[in-house]
């Protein structure tokens, strides 16, 4: 798996290696597909891969800051850089962003560029968020890795897609719906449903929204003059 083996190259001597993550919030997506299931993956490989809660990162030859940045999580970074472990911070959303000028808003950017500046290595979702880190040195970009999915979900799947009209021209919307000061679901889809709506005029299609917030998301659908279906995300 390419994924597994952008994050696997820098273990690097392979052989011994120990890596301990420092995870984000748990129940979190993030955590699930950017902790737990490389996390497993590379014990499956034969590392010593670990969540650890930051006293005892002496055991840990690699260090993943897995979207933490916070003073308790710098100090933990500075402590064992000193001691020669290598630090990975690992990022899959842009919170060098300002969405105002607000001063936690600068307080996140601010703790974000310095666990950046301290990383011997920046891994992020995707090609785009790379870019917004490549003045901090060495970036790596490590998709999301996906998860196992039960045997059931795909039977439905393929029931789906024989009793489905195939000539529908299906889109999926994934995202959260929106937080504080910070644009999401209603923003980013109003500014396309126009042109939705005049497809749909040519081509039959569909819009399955998959979010956070189902009363957000009928806010959107009451603009579509198409098909549209809501799944909360898990």
């Amino acid at each position: 798996d390419q994924t597994l083996f952008s994050l696997y190259d820098l273990m690097r001597p392979k052989i011994g290696v120990s890596v301990g993550w420092l995870p984000f919030d748990e129940g979190s997506a993030s955590r699930r597909l950017r902790a737990d299931v490389p996390r497993r993956l590379l014990k499956f490989q034969g590392l010593n891969a670990e969540i650890v809660d930051g006293k005892n990162f002496h055991n840990f030859d690699v260090l993943v800051f897995q979207k933490r940045y916070s003073d308790d999580d710098y100090a933990i970074a500075k402590s064992a850089k000193t001691v020669g472990k290598k630090l990975v911070f690992d990022i899959c959303d842009n919170y060098r962003y300002l969405p105002s000028s607000e001063d936690h808003w600068k307080a996140r950017k601010r703790n974000v560029e310095r666990m950046a500046h301290v990383a011997d290595l920046i891994t992020v979702s995707s090609d785009q968020l790379a870019g917004v880190f490549l003045d901090f040195g060495t970036v790596k970009v490590v998709p999301d890795m996906p998860e196992p999915v039960p045997s059931w979900v795909l039977k439905a799947a393929k029931l789906a897609r024989i009793f489905r009209n195939s000539h529908k021209f299906r889109l999926v919307w994934f995202g959260q719906s929106g937080v504080e000061n910070e644009s999401g679901m209603v923003v980013d889809l109003a500014s396309i449903i126009k042109d939705l709506n005049s497809a749909a005029h040519c081509t039959p299609l569909s819009l399955s929204v998959i979010s956070n917030n189902q009363s957000t998301y009928r806010e959107v659908a009451s603009r579509c003059d198409f098909e549209t279906r809501y799944f909360d995300w898990s």
